[in-house]
């Protein structure tokens, strides 16, 4: 009697789980409050609550005004009535499963054998960073970006299909969420468009140049224009530890792993013409943006703010998928050779699975030591002391080690929705899109450089000069202590 195959839907089920584990896995496991989180919630904790963070608010806002991520996400949690930590989980797994389902939809729409498939699916799931460009592939933590970019893979699949409608809006779904990733993904399916599709080409050149005309007025005297000028040293001091905004400035060994992608995409290009005429025209389109890439690096160069906010090095995430799907179709075409060579596609694909289970393993237990989903705050002295700091008016004003979200695991901002006097990692990020908020980072890192080592006298006088209710140390210090734990001691700084 033969065997019975599995039914579909047990397949797409067990293989989303098993990439969901995988990708998450990989990412040292899901955490809430972790790294750019640093923003987005007290952002959104803003939204739904006009009342926090009043010191505070210009910084968000610089980042805010020019994402819709925020007031979608506060809506979501006021219909629901669930718990942001919660609602972060729920929409961190849609966006994984969503990427799964988006990457297996351009396997079907490109041809791909199993092995093919299963190959594309795995190196998906191989979480890491596109060199000096501070993007993951993915990420440990809700980030809209993650979700863009599964809707930039729908698109993809929906333009290989010959769908122009359905790309058009996955690519509006992706800048609801993460402006900059539906413009590279548009860059990249225009591209594609103008060299699979000659008919399309007035059309394309209509819009291009429609959009031309629409951002020189942006840029001249529209809602770009502030952002229309050269970032002078101030400016820059404020963040000179994001190295990889200045591509020209990157050392060799980015500029060849960045460019190995693009160099496999081009040899796929040349070597394979039997390709269908949308394949062909992704793999153009990933040129395209590579030498987008390059023609916008003397802008970048002489710190042209528009050019240095847009971190268009992030267009070698979108390479790096052609790249992928380039080696998933040699695979398949392996396999579909049959004998030997099947035999060799199916170990290669299973090969990059079990590098994946591996890594997975050796990222999360191992390097991490932690569990695969955390949904809340972790536990600890930390946010223990952030309950208390939480429970204290609204308009409180704390002083903290500059570093404390990365030392501390969370900021003051996410765990205690209290104003902080500086977050160094996360002020700095947001600094890259104000000037003013340049000007205030650098003015609070010269305050508190030498914070641990202040008398008392010195942390009166800043407090009184900008407000500061309390100091967060794990100091003894001969101050009003307002709360302890086994770590970290609450001064009263008024």
């Amino acid at each position: 009697m033969p065997k019975r195959a599995l039914p579909p839907a047990i397949l797409w089920t067990a293989g989303a789980l098993l990439f969901f584990l995988l990708a998450t896995a990989n990412s040292g496991g899901y955490r809430y409050g972790a790294s750019d989180q640093a923003y987005y919630i007290p952002a959104i904790r803003e939204a739904m609550t006009p009342a926090l963070f009043p010191r505070d608010d210009a910084l968000l806002d610089a980042q805010s005004q020019v994402i819709l991520w925020d007031g979608l996400v506060a809506g979501m949690a006021e219909q629901t009535g669930l718990p942001l930590s919660w609602v972060f989980f729920g929409l961190y797994a849609a966006g994984v499963l969503a990427l799964y389902v988006s990457a297996t939809l351009v396997a079907r729409a490109v041809g791909l054998g199993p092995a093919g498939t299963i190959a594309l699916l795995a190196l998906l799931t191989l979480r890491h960073r596109i060199a000096k460009t501070g993007v993951n592939t993915l990420e440990g933590y809700l980030h809209p970006r993650m979700i863009a970019y599964a809707c930039g893979v729908l698109a993809i699949a929906a333009f290989v299909r010959g769908k122009p409608g359905w790309a058009a809006a996955a690519l509006a779904a992706c800048a609801a969420v993460h402006p900059t990733s539906a413009l590279w993904f548009g860059l990249l399916l225009g591209a594609a468009a103008w060299a699979a599709w000659p008919s399309w080409r007035r059309p394309l050149a209509a819009v291009a140049l429609a959009g031309a005309a629409a951002g020189v007025w942006a840029i001249a005297a529209g809602p770009l224009a502030p952002r229309a000028v050269v970032m002078d040293d101030l400016w820059l001091s404020a963040i000179a530890t994001k190295d990889y905004l200045f591509p020209h400035e990157w050392p060799a060994y980015a500029w060849f792993f960045n460019f190995l992608p693009a160099g496999i995409v081009a040899l796929a290009l040349w070597r394979a013409r039997d390709l269908a005429p949308e394949l062909r025209g992704l793999l153009a389109g990933a040129l395209a943006l590579t030498a987008f890439f390059l023609a916008t690096l003397p802008l970048v160069a002489m710190r042209y703010a528009l050019a240095v906010q847009l971190q268009i090095p992030r267009v070698f995430w979108l390479v790096e998928l052609m790249a992928f799907l380039v080696i998933a179709i040699g695979i398949s075409r392996l396999g579909a050779r049959g004998g030997r060579r099947a035999t060799a596609a199916v170990a290669m694909a299973w090969l990059l699975v079990t590098v994946s289970v591996a890594r997975g393993a050796t990222v999360l237990f191992v390097e991490k030591e932690g569990e695969l989903v955390e949904i809340g705050l972790p536990e600890g002295d930390w946010t223990d002391a952030m309950q208390w700091l939480r429970a204290q008016p609204v308009d409180v004003h704390v002083l903290a080690d500059p570093g404390h979200a990365w030392r501390y695991g969370t900021s003051v901002r996410v765990a205690a929705e209290r104003d902080v006097f500086l977050e160094d990692v996360k002020d700095a990020a947001i600094a890259m899109y104000d000037r003013d908020v340049a000007v205030r980072v650098v003015e609070r890192r010269l305050l508190t450089h030498d914070l641990a080592s202040k008398p008392p006298g010195e942390l009166r006088a800043l407090a009184a000069r900008y407000g500061l209710h309390y100091l967060v140390t794990t100091e003894r210090l001969d101050l009003p202590l307002a709360y302890e734990n086994a770590t970290f001691r609450i001064y009263a700084l008024r």
